[in-house]
């Protein structure tokens, strides 16, 4: 699975494809498009954050259901 910026003429991004690179990756891409598609109300998907570094260079963009952040919120603050 990559990512591929997309740039218009101007050289300026304008969006981003999700490509699946192996067999494999068939479900997954099918997963995240019904996700960002037809997830409703708590389904859905949302950005999650992101993972750094010791340079503070991001390796990683989390994204979630708002439900599924909604416990994660509930388990940190009520611990």
């Amino acid at each position: 699975m990559k990512i591929e910026l997309m740039r218009n003429d101007a050289n300026k991004v304008v969006g981003y494809k999700l490509l699946r690179e192996d067999g494999d990756d068939i479900a997954t891409v099918e997963q995240v498009r019904d996700m960002l598609f037809w997830g409703m109300d708590e389904d859905v998907i949302d950005y999650n954050g992101r993972r750094t570094n010791e340079k503070g260079e991001t390796i990683e963009l989390k994204f979630a259901t708002k439900a599924h952040k909604k416990e994660e919120y509930k388990k940190i603050n009520h611990s």
